[in-house]
């Protein structure tokens, strides 16, 4: 259901990103797609160096989010890179760092 939801909103987003490139001549708009490398990443984890896409670093890893994470004595686990999310929902910083890598070099014309 999510997944429908997000891909929903994604294909409405490229028509207004285009759009507005139309209506705004002097802006530079770019949608950089990571909803597609996130699904692969979760897919296929040990492409990326992940052993575990299922379940967070933090807590359970299955309900606890942000603040529940945050706290001093929350639990989380000894290497949170081996996780492709940090919480139940939140990727864990090295998933942000390959996601950040890849729009860079996807659209470095914007970023240089």
């Amino acid at each position: 259901m999510y997944n429908l939801a997000a891909l929903g909103f994604n294909a409405r987003l490229k028509r207004v990103v285009k759009k507005l490139n139309w209506e705004l001549p002097g802006a530079k708009i770019e949608h950089v797609d990571q909803y597609s490398l996130l699904s692969d990443i979760i897919a296929k984890p040990w492409e990326y160096g992940f052993e575990n896409s299922m379940q967070g670093c933090c807590g359970t890893g299955y309900v606890e989010t942000g603040i529940l994470c945050a706290l001093d004595d929350a639990l989380a686990c000894d290497n949170a890179d081996k996780y492709v999310f940090f919480d139940a929902v939140h990727p864990s910083e090295r998933t942000y760092k390959i996601i950040a890598d890849a729009i860079v070099n996807t659209a470095p014309h914007v970023f240089h």
